[in-house]
């Protein structure tokens, strides 16, 4: 993975980190970038201040690439090729979405990511080419220095990447991703799931055909209409079947998934997600939860799973419970009796897929995305218990170690449709990818969202 700091020399970094991690590179190649950059550098009026920069950009790029993992594309496979972009995001929703279409699409297309998460590595792992970029709250910029930033590195990793269409997935389009798609003739898709809050501005969304060439919006399935989800004035956008990484034929079974994740198949276990905790600590709820399991008695196990973006150091409590740093989870989903979670698109749309119970406490600090929405409808179908108070999640608890209980969540469950649109969203990124140049048209109107420089949205 490469590492991408904004920074006065961002795009030496990009070098050094290319250069550094590429295996036929030599030490001479490093040496000759660094004496370029450190003779422009003593040019400049504040040499001396310049150069300490270089130092330490020279340091970053070398911690850089000893943790990046790049991989060269090999073009002669296939001719086609899609970077995958996605917004920093408060879980793990948007790259998780995207790696999902990147996987049903492997025999179509090359896939690369750019990521503005800190759990970016998640996609290097899985074997793709991948830059991770700050994203605006971890610069410390304001949102106009880094949306002009931001534009900048954007066409750096295009000229390195040089793909034949953008994916995009997030709830506003970047300025940049629009400017420097449509002059590199790049055809831009808009990965932009529905749900969302009433708050929540929608003129891009309307007006999508300003910002993007293709609009792809996954739905809630059975959960919802399609038009409850997705504004009804969005026109001509292609609607998929929601977009999850696990399927049926991904799941494990329960003795392969304890096996995998390490845990007692003669215990009953019970995973506990409550979210990253990147807008809002949940420890609390978290807490009772694990006591409420705990509080079951025999051999009941609470299993705490920590999310990539979790900072959170571990606890004194952690050491007398069993806590998993595991991604994804859900193929090995069968190795727990139910779970106790937050109610994000992933999480609810895999459990359906999985046919697995769960308790749902619906985050109500997400900026976006209608939770408590989707826990509502969920638990109005039969398909799993919603939670909003720490009393209703102990006895949400209680009822779950009914095995007849969890029984008829299942069986409800069986009702939903748990079909998936990756494979619908692959053929249309696949299509763009190999067609005509983008005919993208931008209006007048401003590109990119509306934000104050406390990165508020504005409608």
């Amino acid at each position: 993975m490469t590492w991408i700091g904004f920074d006065f020399y961002r795009s030496v970094i990009v070098r050094l980190a290319h250069t550094m991690s590429d295996a036929r590179s030599s030490a001479r190649d490093v040496r000759v970038i660094s004496q370029s950059v450190a003779v422009a550098a003593a040019r400049d009026r504040d040499a001396h201040s310049r150069i300490r920069k270089i130092e330490e950009v020279t340091a970053q790029a070398r911690r850089a690439s000893e943790l990046a993992v790049y991989r060269p594309v090999n073009r002669s496979r296939r001719s086609a090729s899609v970077l995958f972009v996605t917004s920093n995001g408060s879980g793990m929703g948007h790259l998780t979405r995207l790696m999902a279409i990147a996987e049903a699409g492997r025999k179509d297309f090359q896939s690369q990511f750019l990521s503005l998460s800190s759990a970016a590595g998640v996609a290097a792992d899985r074997g793709y080419t991948t830059f991770a970029v700050e994203s605006q709250s971890r610069s410390g910029l304001g949102w106009s220095e880094w949306n002009r930033q931001f534009s900048e590195v954007f066409a750096d990793v295009l000229h390195e990447t040089r793909p034949a269409a953008v994916a995009f997935d997030g709830v506003q389009i970047f300025r940049g991703l629009t400017e420097r798609t449509r002059a590199a003739s790049i055809p831009l898709a808009w990965i932009c799931r529905g749900l969302w809050k009433e708050n929540v501005p929608r003129d891009q969304l309307v007006h999508w055909r300003d910002f993007a060439d293709q609009l792809i919006l996954p739905t809630e399935g059975s959960l919802f209409a399609a038009e409850h989800s997705i504004p009804a004035s969005v026109a001509d956008g292609c609607v998929v079947l929601p977009i999850v990484m696990t399927t049926q034929a991904d799941l494990l079974s329960r003795d392969d998934a304890c096996r995998a994740l390490g845990l007692r198949s003669d215990h009953k276990n019970v995973l506990i997600q409550l979210g990253s905790g990147a807008l809002q600590s949940r420890e609390e709820m978290e807490r009772v939860a694990v006591a409420s399991v705990r509080a079951l008695g025999g051999n009941w196990n609470p299993v705490v799973l920590r999310s990539p973006l979790t900072q959170r150091s571990e606890t004194p409590e952690d050491s007398i419970r069993v806590v998993l740093r595991k991604y994804p989870v859900a193929p090995a989903i069968r190795a727990f009796e139910f779970s106790i979670t937050a109610a994000g698109y992933n999480t609810v749309h895999e459990n359906i897929v999985a046919r697995h119970p769960g308790i749902y406490c619906p985050d109500a600090a997400m900026l976006a995305d209608d939770q408590a929405a989707r826990a509502a409808s969920v638990a109005s179908k039969g398909g799993g218990v919603v939670a909003t108070t720490l009393e209703e999640l102990a006895e949400g608890v209680k009822r779950m170690a009914r095995s007849e209980a969890r029984e008829l969540i299942k069986s409800r469950l069986t009702l939903l449709d748990g079909s998936t649109g990756n494979a619908a969203a692959a053929a249309v990124l696949s299509e763009l990818a190999r067609g005509a140049n983008s005919s993208i048209r931008l209006s007048l109107r401003r590109i990119g969202p509306v934000v104050t420089e406390d990165g508020s949205l504005r409608a």
